[in-house]
């Protein structure tokens, strides 16, 4: 698939890359999904990946996180390279490998607990943390998501009476708490409205300049507002 780079600094691609994939095809069942599909993702960029419905563009994501392996009767095949580690290496922590590749859904998937313990639940799934340390990975992730002036005083409410828009943020947030190295990003402001949009891009923008980005979106537009670099799919292949 062609891969067109837009403007940007152009020591950002004299930097080795964080991710590459190599021929990766994905089938589910009898079912073609992706073909040969190969890219490269650089440090602090932002890779639009572009394609009609159907594409395979959320398929693809799953496949860099693995969260394809929950999807019975998928078949990936290809490399898949996270700086020198192969991916599909099966004995690879499937759940570590999700805290450095984290993933924003199109719809905040937002967990009926408190703002605090959604933020909070990831990395304690990972790790022990003391009081102290929870506390301070809270607000930073928080503060990272562009959250934290607007809930500060409301921790232990309930994250599902937030509004869309700072759901969305939420669940930013709570991937952040990882630390995670690539965020994959798919279509995070389909279902907001202009000026929230506005703002998340802004905080994407923001965060790209210390990890890599991968943004699913369907508008061309945005693409051409935010990424650096990007990659369209064709729909020759269904879902």
């Amino acid at each position: 698939m062609p891969e067109s780079a837009l403007a940007t600094d152009p020591q950002t691609f004299n930097r080795a890359p964080v991710l590459r994939a190599e021929a990766l095809s994905v089938t589910i069942g009898s079912t073609p999904i992706l073909n040969r599909i190969s890219f490269t993702l650089f440090p602090r960029t932002i890779l639009g990946l572009l394609g009609p419905s159907g594409a395979g563009k959320s398929t693809l994501l799953r496949c860099l996180n693995r969260l394809i392996d929950l999807t019975p009767g998928a078949h990936v095949t290809g490399r898949l390279l996270f700086h020198d580690r192969d991916l599909l290496d099966r004995t690879l922590d499937a759940d570590a490998l999700r805290a450095r590749i984290g993933m924003i859904f199109q719809q905040p998937v937002v967990f009926p607990t408190t703002i605090e313990r959604n933020v909070l639940f990831g990395v304690q799934r990972l790790r022990r943390l003391t009081k102290g340390a929870a506390a301070t990975i809270l607000e930073k992730s928080l503060r990272e998501a562009a959250l934290w002036e607007q809930v500060k005083d409301r921790l232990k409410h309930p994250g599902q009476q937030l509004s869309i828009g700072q759901q969305q943020r939420l669940c930013l947030a709570r991937t952040l708490a990882t630390d995670p190295e690539i965020l994959l990003m798919d279509e995070p402001t389909s279902a907001l409205d202009p000026q929230t949009t506005r703002e998340i891009e802004a905080t994407m923008l923001a965060l790209s300049q210390d990890r890599a980005i991968i943004l699913v979106t369907h508008h061309p537009e945005q693409a051409e507002r935010m990424c650096h670099s990007t990659l369209y799919l064709d729909s020759h292949v269904s879902i």
